[in-house]
């Protein structure tokens, strides 16, 4: 009974759906999509065995999690914990996420979930199924999941650790820092943690890098520049928020955001308008072909309809022109958790081919 399972935002499905099905026609393996109406996941049937050994959450825009379900089980309430041990039969890992969807009903469940999770733990170390931290043993490379689809029902597998997302459900949970203006800071603070190696920060996130913040006010992301000691230029008609300008790393520029031309290349650009889609991806497509910016972290407010087909479009208009110039570069695209209707876009110029 073998089916890929992936999380995503509710309302969302459709787009996970055929961001699955694109990646399996284009790796010529079949694969045949279903919309549970829990919300918030997407299952896929087929040659599920073959996807599992190539998926990887990172490559994917809409999929916050995944894994591969061996089973749905039937659980007994008094003793869920027996019925799920027998539904992994010979599986180990290295690691367990007790998952449920990211939907009003799944948010439901979460005590569930935590009320399971130590005695859960307890039992599959007990087998030898739980070997946290052991990097010999058979399944180290693994995660177990259980996904409660209700309280007497589960789907239950594993994922490969470096493949999948690190937290739960693919959510990194953040603390709304008290001193930030808006709460668009989180969505840059995800998207930094999502897209740069913690280990790369100290010489991609250094302190005296310049920056350029397009639509900048009040200044959630800037703000989230500002704590790593890096100077930034918000540029926006509206008021940057006078704590940040006291920091003395903030130049205020009340310009148009698709006017302003930077007067020698920076290190960062980010830009969070909300502006059709297309509008912005060609205003990055512009940066990156004169060579403004090292690196770019964008937000494309997506349309209510044909989403993926949008985001597709948005994404030739940025490739396209710097493939053409032999412009080596790295593109990462997420449908994050603090995102809403929009998806965060982060590339890297790696430099002329």
């Amino acid at each position: 009974m073998a089916l890929i399972v992936a999380h995503c935002r509710p309302g969302f499905e459709t787009e996970c759906a055929a961001e699955l099905e694109a990646m399996a026609q284009a790796w010529d393996t079949e694969l045949t999509t279903e919309i549970p109406a829990l919300g918030g996941l997407v299952f896929g049937r087929g040659n599920v065995r073959a996807l599992a050994e190539q998926m990887d959450v990172k490559l994917l825009v809409f999929t916050r999690q995944w894994f591969l379900a061996l089973e749905e089980v039937e659980l007994d309430p008094k003793n869920r914990v027996d019925g799920i041990l027998k539904a992994l039969g010979r599986s180990s890992g290295a690691a367990l996420f007790i998952e449920s969807s990211d939907s009003e009903p799944g948010r439901e469940l979460q005590a569930l979930c935590r009320s399971i999770t130590a005695p859960l733990e307890q039992a599959l170390k007990k087998a030898g199924m739980l070997r946290e931290g052991d990097a010999s043993q058979k399944g180290s490379d693994q995660r177990l999941h259980v996904l409660f689809l209700d309280g007497s029902h589960a789907l239950v597998g594993y994922a490969p650790i470096a493949r999948s997302h690190s937290e739960p459900m693919g959510i990194r949970r953040l603390r709304m820092p008290k001193d930030a203006p808006s709460r668009s800071t989180l969505k840059l603070e995800e998207a930094l943690q999502e897209f740069i190696p913690r280990d790369q920060w100290p010489h991609r996130l250094k302190p005296r890098m310049r920056a350029v913040d397009l639509g900048a006010c009040p200044g959630g992301w800037t703000y989230q520049m500002v704590q790593l000691g890096i100077h930034v230029t918000a540029v926006d008609h509206g008021q940057i928020d006078p704590r940040l300008m006291a920091t003395g790393q903030v130049e205020h520029r009340a310009l148009d955001g698709f006017l302003f031309k930077p007067e020698r290349r920076v290190d960062w650009l980010l830009c969070d308008m909300v502006e059709k889609p297309m509008r912005v991806a060609q205003l990055l497509a512009k940066w990156l072909q004169n060579n403004w910016c090292r690196e770019a972290i964008i937000n494309l407010k997506l349309p209510m309809k044909k989403r993926f087909e949008e985001l597709e479009r948005c994404l030739d208009t940025i490739e396209k022109p710097m493939l053409d110039r032999n412009i080596s570069f790295e593109l990462q695209v997420k449908h994050l958790y603090y995102d809403r209707e929009e998806v965060t876009l982060h590339i890297r110029v790696l430099g002329q081919g």
